[in-house]
């Protein structure tokens, strides 16, 4: 589960890094102003916000995913923990009984 979250994250970031940024700063580079937009801008404008609903859309599912990461492997180092621990306390209860015989 791990490397598919991880890998999904990458995915992601590429998605909205390359995929979305590129074009955003382009149209942002285009539009006049978007307080008081002139007629072409306003094209423009309409398409940066579509891109910027998806870039937003993209980033929390990200985030999403990093923060199901960060439990999954929580869980997993919790797990792994506690098994090596009872796995110790059996060692050293089969040593201190081998002492004793």
């Amino acid at each position: 589960a791990g490397l598919g979250l991880l890998c999904s994250m990458i995915c992601l970031w590429i998605g909205y890094a390359i995929g979305i940024t590129l074009p955003m700063n382009t149209l942002r580079n285009t539009i006049t102003s978007f307080d008081m937009p002139d007629a072409a801008s306003r094209v423009h404008i309409a398409t940066f916000r579509v891109y910027h609903t998806w870039y937003s859309r993209l980033v929390i599912t990200n985030l999403l995913a990093g923060i199901a990461l960060m439990i999954t492997q929580t869980h997993l180092f919790i797990k792994n923990y506690l098994y090596y621990k009872a796995l110790h306390q059996e060692y050293l209860a089969s040593a201190a009984h081998t002492e004793h015989t």
